[in-house]
């Protein structure tokens, strides 16, 4: 059953939501036609989603679990955030569509706190023949992948499947190989062909 969250979602959009556990002060708030939220089965923790315009989804798939707070905005309307599976998350972690693109994580992820993605830098910038040089771009995460505390992904990133970011690392546009380490200001890979466990080692 729910715990009651706020839901306001506008006549001509879609919220649902299977047999999961939101806190009590998660805020779901949809202004605008023809968007889509989903929350799945056994979805547990708080969430603020908030979505102006018209054709954009928010889904979060089953069992995912929410030690904090997970804050979605979507502005300008024709934007995607999907969640994936079994994925984690431990403080605070924004993802943010301030222009229409997509936040694509695959599942069993896991974040730490302090974590944020935003696929436009929120303001344009032209050069001197008025062409814009800094468009959005979607931020896509692979399949188990970890997310280290105070992280910023910017626009037009890919993580590759397995892979791992450093704590405080920037991570800009680009593609990250799988099953790698990508660490620092600006972010690069550090190490390659490694694997990561959530079990915590024995001493």
């Amino acid at each position: 059953m729910s715990a009651n969250p706020k839901v306001l979602v506008d006549g001509q959009s879609v919220f649902k939501m299977g047999c999961s556990v939101l806190h009590p002060n998660s805020i779901i708030e949809v202004r605008g036609a023809n968007n889509t939220v989903e929350i799945g089965d056994n979805v547990k923790g708080r969430v603020s989603i908030n979505i102006q315009g018209g054709g954009s989804e928010v889904i979060i798939k089953d069992n995912v679990n929410i030690m904090g707070l997970l804050n979605v905005v979507i502005r300008r309307g024709f934007s995607s955030v999907v969640i994936g599976a079994e994925s984690t998350f431990q403080g605070s972690v924004r993802l943010f569509n301030h222009e229409p693109n997509s936040i694509e994580i695959g599942p069993d992820c896991m974040f730490a706190g302090d974590i944020l993605a935003m696929t436009s830098d929120m303001h344009a910038i032209f050069d001197a023949d008025n062409i814009r040089i800094n468009p959005s771009a979607p931020i896509i995460i692979g399949n188990h992948v970890w997310i280290g505390a105070a992280v910023r992904l910017l626009k037009g990133v890919t993580l590759g499947n397995g892979s791992i970011v450093g704590m405080s690392s920037l991570v800009v546009r680009g593609q990250y190989p799988e099953n790698c380490i990508v660490a620092g200001n600006p972010a690069k890979v550090v190490r390659e062909n490694i694997l990561w466990t959530r079990a915590i080692p024995m001493a």
